[in-house]
C-alpha cells in the first residue's frame, strides 16, 4: 500500500471485492448442484485438490492475510446453518493433495470435536452474541458505509479499489434507493 505510487489510481489494500459467485462455488464445493456449477468454472473438472476447501484453519490463515493479502473471502452464510457443506456426503472424487491426503470432508477445528454439527453450533452462537451484537455496525460500516474511503478507510487499514460497482453501491444507499 505505502510503495504504490500512481497519481491516477488512489491507493488501495485490496483490488478484488470479498465476495463472488466464484467464492460460493469454493466453500460449497461438495454440495450438487454448486459441485458441478464448480467444475464447469474448472473447465469440466475440480480444480487442484491443494486450492479446495479442505480445512477451516487453512482457509483461516489464507483469508486472514497470512501468507496471502489477496484472499478476501468471507464467511457465507451456510458457515451458520448447514453442516452438510462440511461433509462429502455424495463421494465426490476431489482429488488427492500433493501431500497424498485425499481430499474428503473439511478439515474442523478441535473444539469442534470432529463435528460439522457442533462447528455449526459454536459459530452461530458466537453470531449470536452480545459481542457481535454490540460491534456489528462496525463490519457494516466498513463493508458498506462510510469506512470504505477516505481517511477512515485508511485508518482501518481496509481500503478496497474504488470500483464502478461500488461508487454506485454507495451512492444508491445514500439516496435510498
Amino acid at each position: 500500500y505505502e510503495s504504490r505510487d500512481d497519481p491516477e489510481v488512489p491507493k488501495f489494500h485490496y483490488g478484488s471485492h470479498y465476495s463472488s459467485a466464484g467464492i460460493v462455488l469454493f466453500y460449497l464445493v461438495r454440495l450438487p448442484p454448486f459441485s458441478g456449477e464448480n467444475q464447469k468454472l474448472q473447465g469440466g473438472q475440480f480444480d487442484h485438490a491443494d486450492r479446495l476447501f479442505n480445512s477451516i484453519r487453512d482457509t483461516w490463515l489464507s483469508a486472514a492475510g497470512k501468507g496471502n493479502t489477496s484472499d478476501v473471502k468471507e464467511l457465507i452464510p451456510e458457515f451458520f446453518y448447514m453442516p452438510e457443506f462440511l461433509e462429502n456426503r455424495f463421494k465426490l472424487d476431489l482429488g488427492e493433495k500433493q501431500s497424498g491426503e485425499k481430499v474428503s470432508d473439511v478439515g474442523l477445528p478441535p473444539w469442534a470435536k470432529g463435528s460439522a454439527r457442533e462447528f455449526i453450533r459454536r459459530h452461530r452462537e458466537a453470531l449470536e452474541s452480545d459481542y457481535v451484537s454490540e460491534n456489528l455496525h462496525h463490519w457494516i460500516d466498513l463493508i458498506f458505509g462510510y469506512k470504505q474511503r477516505g481517511k477512515y478507510g485508511r485508518f482501518d487499514d481496509e481500503y478496497f479499489k474504488e470500483s464502478k460497482q461500488s461508487s454506485q453501491f454507495s451512492r444508491s444507499m445514500k439516496c435510498g434507493k
